[in-house]
C-alpha cells in the first residue's frame, strides 16, 4: 500500500538490459500488466523498471494493448513508453501498429481505438491516468479503512480476554497434573 502515484517525478534511472533481462523483475513486470495489477505495474515502474522492458519479447505495451486494456495502456504511456518500438528484430508489430489493427476488426476494436486515443492525444491521456489515480486512492483508503477495523476487532478482543483473566484470575487453566 501506500505508493506514491506521483509521475512527476518518474524519472529514476532506468535498469540495464542485464537486468531486465536476466532478472525476475521484467517477468514481473510483464506479468502485471497482463494480469492488470496497476498497482504492481506503478511499484515497479517507481523502482526505476523502464515501461519498455522486454521478457522473453513480450513488450508491456504491446500486451497491454493485445488486451485491450485501456488503462494499463495509459499507465505505461504516461511513464514514457515508448508506442512505436518492436519488442525483438523478428517481431516488428509495435503497439501503435496492433491498436491500428486491433481496431479495424476484433473483439477490442473500441479499445483499441480508445488506445489509439491516447497515444495521439497527452490530455486525454492524462485524464485516463488522473481517474486510474483517483480509483487507486479510493481503493487504498477502503484497505487502510479495513485494517483499521481488524486492529481494532483485535484489540477488543484482547482488552475482553485481559479483563476475563482479571476477573476470574482462579479459572486459567494451571500446568501440570493433577
Amino acid at each position: 500500500f501506500g505508493i506514491g502515484l506521483n509521475t512527476s517525478a518518474r524519472a529514476p534511472a532506468p535498469l540495464s538490459v542485464a537486468e531486465q533481462s536476466s532478472g525476475m523483475s521484467a517477468y514481473t513486470f510483464v506479468d502485471s500488466v497482463n494480469s492488470g495489477d496497476y498497482r504492481g505495474v506503478l511499484k515497479q515502474l517507481a523502482s526505476g523498471l523502464s515501461p519498455d522492458s522486454v521478457f522473453a519479447g513480450i513488450l508491456p505495451l504491446k500486451m497491454a494493448v493485445e488486451n485491450g486494456d485501456v488503462d494499463m495502456a495509459a499507465l505505461l504511456l504516461e511513464w514514457e513508453a515508448d508506442p512505436d518500438k518492436a519488442p525483438s528484430n523478428l517481431e516488428k508489430t509495435t503497439p501503435r501498429e496492433l491498436a491500428k489493427q486491433l481496431a479495424e476488426k476484433g473483439d477490442k476494436q473500441e479499445a483499441a481505438k480508445e488506445i489509439l486515443e491516447i497515444m495521439g492525444s497527452e490530455e486525454k491521456r492524462k485524464a485516463r491516468v488522473a481517474t486510474l489515480h483517483e480509483q487507486n486512492a479510493r481503493r487504498e483508503q477502503r484497505e487502510a479503512r479495513t485494517a483499521m477495523v481488524i486492529l481494532f476487532v483485535g484489540f477488543v478482543g484482547l482488552a475482553a480476554y485481559v479483563a476475563y483473566v482479571r476477573m476470574f484470575p482462579d479459572e486459567r487453566p494451571r500446568g501440570g497434573g493433577g
